[in-house]
């Protein structure tokens, strides 16, 4: 295994208003770091090191501390802060597949009771872009190409194909009632 490089962000913030704590766990969230005990962690990046001097200034504005620390390359840091990144983003491709499977529960609800409507289609056309856009999201804090990705792809796939069934049954069914 190849050593990486990291950053490290490591703060404290007054207990009070804990929402500027709540935004800031959001963000990180969001970005892609992983929470290493007290220390949240990014692979060394110019972009991310923008990011976490950007999340540092807030913190200052709320009246905290931080410091951010450049990791050294060590094989077994680099094990368990992987394996951290892979949990974290092998949850979050775990919740989008389950995602995926209430689409794909709601399509064929939706077949089984002849429901194909234009309403309908627009409805569950709405529910995939929101996962679609997800999904990219996801990629996006997926530094290392989580294995788990590939079966996110394929439920994400596989819902695509059953919507466009869907639509080619409420094109068809709507077509000849005219």
């Amino acid at each position: 295994m190849v050593p990486y490089s990291w950053i490290f962000l490591s703060f404290s913030l007054p207990s009070e208003p804990s929402r500027i704590r709540v935004s800031l766990w959001r963000k990180l969230k969001k970005k892609g770091a992983v929470s290493l005990q007290s220390l949240w962690v990014l692979p060394a990046s110019e972009a991310n090191e923008r990011f976490f001097s950007e999340i540092s200034g807030e913190i200052h504005a709320g009246g905290g501390d931080c410091m951010i620390l450049s990791g050294e390359k060590n094989a077994e840091n680099d094990r368990l802060i992987l394996s951290k990144f892979e949990q974290a983003r092998a949850e979050e491709y775990k919740e989008l597949s389950e995602q995926c499977e209430k689409l794909l529960a709601e399509l064929k609800k939706e077949t089984a009771s002849d429901n194909f409507t234009f309403a309908e289609l627009e409805e569950n056309e709405a529910d995939l872009q929101k996962l679609e856009s997800w999904m990219n999201r996801v990629k996006n804090r997926d530094f290392f190409a989580s294995p788990s990705a590939a079966d996110a792809e394929a439920k994400l796939s596989e819902c695509r194909n059953a919507l466009g069934m869907f639509a080619d049954n409420v094109y068809r069914i709507n077509d000849l009632q005219e």
